[in-house]
């Protein structure tokens, strides 16, 4: 997923962010959540979470860690300029 995180509320997102990331890394099913930012910009970011199935995303976007960022991103601080969803392919038993 890539943001757009207005210049005046990053502090707020890093925290938001960060509430959402330590809560994903403990749920059973994510195998990753990193964030990058984009080289040459202090306010993009990419947002990259690979889960086990989608209904574990699913189940990781009802929980209580992810209702800050929702709310962070419902109210105006920043948006998503798009998501991407793809499958894992397990290319080295090829």
């Amino acid at each position: 997923m890539r943001l757009n995180i207005k210049k005046d509320f990053l502090d707020e997102f890093y925290s938001v962010i960060k509430i959402n990331a330590e809560g994903a890394r403990k749920q059973s099913g994510c195998l990753r959540f990193d964030l990058l930012k984009e080289e040459g910009s202090d306010t993009r970011f990419v947002l990259y979470e690979s889960y086990t199935s989608g209904e574990v995303l699913d189940y990781h976007m009802r929980q209580d860690h992810f209702k800050p960022i929702a709310d962070f991103l419902s109210n105006g601080g920043g948006k998503i300029i798009e998501v991407i969803k793809a499958n894992g392919v397990d290319y080295q038993d090829k």
